[in-house]
């Protein structure tokens, strides 16, 4: 190697530092996060959560909507959640799915021995539901871990009520929900449905007590009322 090269080589090595120095590093391109809840839509509600995430907590946003459906706020902002999309939301497992059933109209719990304190006690369920041919069939499942279903007959489709896809809170959160009311703690009737009345946002689910009480459970939202026997 000739002197000239050495020399240019060794003043480039003693640059090096000088120009690392010179470049602006533009920290406004590495973005924090943006901070909760302020990318929810409007008209929805927003929830901060905090989430032991095992070394450390994590601080994120939920956006909650009309039918208590559930989306973490980035994930909503991604396009990978909706709403009507998840009964619940973490940050760790991400969506627990609403309970789908295209077209159902009404579930009606079968009771073991026509009484129960507890989600076991159900053993299966008389369902009608609205087919794409706009006919309405029915047929009997058995409630997990039972095995069994019938073949889907058709019926008269019922009066009264409406088909609906999706809700939110299922039957084990409507017991519980008995559970932690004073109203009745034995279930003798248990059923799913919508009426078709403007002011019943939502399906409900009715408990009928052994005491003559019933318990109205809004399946999505999850609010409850208690109606005394009179």
């Amino acid at each position: 190697m000739n002197i000239s090269k050495i020399v240019f080589f060794s003043l480039a090595l003693l640059a090096a530092p000088a120009l690392a120095e010179e470049i602006d590093v533009d920290d406004s391109a590495v973005l924090p996060p943006p901070e909760p809840c302020t990318q929810c839509p409007e008209g929805c509600e927003c929830e901060v959560r905090e989430e032991n995430m095992g070394t450390w907590t994590a601080e994120y946003g939920v956006c909650i909507f009309e039918d208590c459906s559930e989306c973490g706020e980035q994930s909503y902002v991604d396009g990978n959640c909706k709403p009507g999309m998840c009964r619940g939301w973490t940050l760790k497992d991400g969506c627990e799915p609403g309970i789908e059933h295209q077209g159902l109209i009404s579930k009606v719990a079968r009771i073991n021995n026509s009484a129960g304190t507890s989600a076991e006690d159900v053993l299966g369920w008389d369902v009608i539901y609205r087919g794409e041919d706009g006919k309405c069939y029915s047929y009997y499942v058995a409630q997990d871990p039972l095995i069994g279903m019938t073949e889907a007959v058709e019926v008269e489709c019922p009066l009264g009520v409406q088909a609906f896809d999706r809700y939110m809170v299922d039957f084990e959160d409507a017991i519980a929900v008995m559970q932690s009311m004073d109203c009745g703690g034995t279930f003798v009737e248990l059923s799913l449905s919508w009426p078709l009345t403007p002011e019943v946002q939502e399906p409900l689910w009715r408990i009928m007590t052994d005491i003559g009480n019933e318990i109205i459970v809004g399946a999505n939202c999850g609010d409850a009322e208690c109606v005394a026997a009179e």
